[in-house]
């Protein structure tokens, strides 16, 4: 399950039944084909309900996404921010590349406005 919003990827991942996205700030990696995949600097996991909508999920995430960028700009202002990578990638394989590449697509086209 994979939920996009115009800058933001919420990709639904499973953990011992439990559906789940996160928040995330990370670095930008411009060497990189994919921006996105730089080191990451602050996370914090989100539930997704049975009952989720898109439109629901985005609401509960949005606040969340900002109290993840004040906290990672309060660590990096106070010397306390570090940088760390996955120890598994939360996207496995091309066919979840394409996957997500399909969901993107989608995502733009039906919520334009973010």
């Amino acid at each position: 399950m994979r939920y996009t919003r115009r800058g933001c990827i919420l990709c639904a991942h499973v953990d011992r039944e439990c559906y789940w996205t996160e928040a995330t700030v990370h670095h930008v990696a411009p060497a990189e084909p994919d921006p996105d995949k730089g080191a990451l600097v602050w996370t914090r996991r989100i539930p997704i309900e049975h009952d989720d909508t898109v439109e629901k999920l985005q609401q509960r995430v949005l606040p969340i996404e900002h109290e993840v960028v004040i906290s990672a700009l309060q660590a990096f202002a106070n010397g306390t921010s570090k940088s760390f990578e996955r120890r598994e990638p939360l996207v496995v394989g091309k066919s979840e590349e394409e996957a997500l590449a399909q969901a993107k697509t989608w995502a733009i086209q039906q919520y334009p406005n973010g």
